[in-house]
């Protein structure tokens, strides 16, 4: 059967290419930002309960008693902050005043104990508070935990997601300088669903021919937001357009019925549109 579209390389729309570069960087800016924010802010913490364990555990330690106000919050009976403004005499009776902050997972701070500070001598700024000591294990666990959600999960995540844009971006290119154009058989059409909602968009599981390289019954499913354009169907809806890199079979393009991504003139694009009504 002819081809819809004349041989390539095809020319892709530079505001196709102008947004996936821009998205890209802003994920990628977006996940530095934020894991940095995050690994600063924990490292920071991180430092504090190393701090706090040196002075309580030092022989030269002067301890005192001290008063502490303030307020905790919990989060679903695992995740506790703790807002303190501890108030102690040292050993010039010079009254101190300071802010104490810090949370904890899995462990709560025995309030029953009489509040106790160590600081070394010459440094009483420098304290330590038994009721943060007291529960370093859980500190520990909150570290690790917002670590893992600000740096790992978001930070490399955020990079994650810029660079399968990015690559994605040029797998296309590689598919419209030198791809070929296939249609693939159509294997089933539904509706998106996420979290138990219709998101609108649809689901067209395809086949990718065998003879371009890919495994046997080898599938991909495009995500279509209808809203935007549905994709080039043909013979009666059994059929999608696509265009492909031979290097990367795998990776193909499915192109929607104004024929985006490819940069067409409004001549080519009707009269593809004329084939594929004919088509219909």
């Amino acid at each position: 059967m002819a081809n819809l579209l004349p041989p390539g390389p095809w020319k892709l729309r530079s505001g196709y290419l102008f947004k996936r570069h821009f998205f890209a960087v802003l994920l990628l800016l977006a996940g530095i930002g934020i894991g940095g924010a995050y690994g600063v802010w924990q490292w920071e913490e991180a430092a504090r309960i190393l701090a706090d364990g040196r002075v309580w555990d030092d022989p030269k330690a002067i301890e005192t008693g001290a008063d502490v106000d303030g307020k905790v919050t919990t989060r679903k009976f695992i995740f506790n902050s703790y807002d303190l403004k501890v108030t102690f005499d040292d050993e010039n009776e010079q009254v101190h005043h300071d802010v104490l902050e810090f949370s904890t997972v899995w462990s709560t701070v025995d309030q029953e104990q009489s509040p106790v500070v160590r600081y070394l001598p010459g440094a009483p700024d420098k304290f330590a508070l038994n009721w943060a000591t007291g529960v370093s294990g859980g500190r520990w666990a909150s570290f690790a935990l917002m670590f893992g959600i600000g740096v790992l999960i978001f930070g490399f995540g955020l990079i994650g997601f810029a660079y399968a844009t990015w690559n994605g971006t040029r797998r296309v290119a590689a598919a419209a300088s030198r791809g070929v154009e296939v249609e693939c058989p159509i294997l089933g059409v539904a509706k998106q669903v996420v979290n138990g909602k219709e998101s609108g968009n649809l689901l067209y599981r395809y086949k990718v021919p065998e003879h371009l390289g890919v495994p046997p019954g080898f599938e991909l499913t495009e995500i279509v937001n209808p809203k935007k354009g549905l994709p080039v169907l043909l013979d009666k809806d059994t059929k999608l357009l696509v265009i492909v890199s031979t290097d990367a079979p795998k990776h193909p393009v499915v192109l929607r019925a104004d024929l985006s991504p490819l940069d067409v003139e409004e001549g080519l694009r009707l009269q593809v549109s004329e084939q594929v009504a004919r088509r219909a």
